[in-house]
């Protein structure tokens, strides 16, 4: 995941994303007519307004995007906190198994995912990606919400001095998802991506 030297589509519009999530009175503030959500999410970050940056990204991403964004701010937590062997094991089979599927999104392989996220059961990795997969049995409105906690949680769980830093990267990340920039892959970023989010 090198650097990416390239003219940046706008991406959707961020009313119309806004529309399907609740927001808060602050992050409604910020939003204006015919605003790119790229902007606006840049405008959400420097706010601290970060749980409804990503509530609205997790509504933009299709369900593979939001897929491999949950595993890349899974890999984040390690790249930005310099966090030597967090979360191996289950967390890591539960990755493998995720970007195994987006290669070959097979029944097969997505049972392979449900059993490696009830290994990683309590993972807010695991928590984001079954309901995703789940979305059809639990509600989209549902899986969207438990992705954008998952998200929220991996956050919480790096020291309180560099959740900031880390949750900033994390949507910096998915704004490259949600742009096509970012395609998966079978590896981690060995060294953190570029990002619009300042």
């Amino acid at each position: 995941m090198g650097t990416v030297n390239r003219t940046v589509s706008p991406g959707p519009r961020a009313d119309a994303v806004a529309e399907q999530v609740t927001l808060s009175d602050r992050s409604r503030a910020l939003l204006q007519p015919d605003m790119p959500l790229v902007q606006y999410l840049r405008e959400l970050a420097r706010a601290e307004q970060l749980d409804d940056a990503f509530r609205l990204l997790v509504e933009a991403l299709p369900t593979p995007e939001c897929l491999w964004w949950l595993v890349l701010c899974s890999w984040s937590r390690t790249i930005v906190t310099r966090d030597e062997g967090l979360e191996q094991g289950p967390v890591d089979q539960l990755r493998r198994a995720v970007v195994d599927w987006l290669h070959d999104p097979t029944e097969s392989k997505q049972q392979l995912i449900l059993a490696a996220a009830a290994s990683a059961h309590g993972a807010p990795l695991a928590t984001g990606v079954v309901a995703l997969l789940t979305a059809h049995r639990i509600g989209r409105h549902r899986a969207l919400h438990a992705a954008s906690w998952s998200v929220g949680q991996m956050v919480q769980l790096a020291a309180p001095d560099r959740q900031y830093k880390l949750a900033c990267y994390m949507l910096g990340v998915g704004v490259e998802v949600l742009l096509g920039n970012c395609h998966w892959q079978r590896q981690p970023p060995t060294t953190p991506r570029p990002t619009y989010i300042d």
